[in-house]
């Protein structure tokens, strides 16, 4: 009997690329990686109402509301700096909370970027931020 994505995770056992991005899915979250020039080169996560519309576009393709877009883009650029940052946003009606990173390549230069946004709809990970001192967040 095959083991669920999660079960294989937790015994670091390898995962099918189906499996896992199946599992990632589910998450109540949106979960992307831009490149160097902010472009969207990956999107999964139960939040993702886009598909596959935003891949190759900029972030801004995603994050259009014009009160918020400029805080996401900030926190993209401070992630192409080397800096951790944190903004809120709303897409189709639901809260996220967002936490962007750099992307580095095997050199150690940054790249881009890896992001996720939880769903804090309804109160859950509200709790989740992080109070990292290179964490800026951008909230309005």
């Amino acid at each position: 009997m095959a083991l669920s994505p999660k079960a294989a995770l937790s015994r670091n056992l390898p995962v099918p690329e189906s499996s896992l991005l199946s599992l990632l899915e589910s998450v109540p979250a949106l979960l992307w990686e831009t490149d160097a020039e902010l472009r969207i080169g990956f999107l999964t996560g139960a939040a993702n109402s886009a598909g596959d519309s935003c891949v190759g576009r900029g972030i801004e393709s995603l994050f259009s509301s014009p009160a918020r877009a400029p805080k996401a883009r900030h926190a993209h650029e401070r992630a192409l700096a080397g800096h951790a940052a944190s903004f809120d946003a709303e897409l189709n009606g639901r809260d996220l909370q967002a936490n962007v990173k750099p992307l580095r390549d095997a050199s150690g230069r940054i790249a881009g970027g890896n992001r996720i946004a939880l769903d804090i709809t309804d109160g859950g990970w509200r709790n989740g931020r992080s109070g990292s001192p290179n964490t800026v967040t951008l909230a309005d």
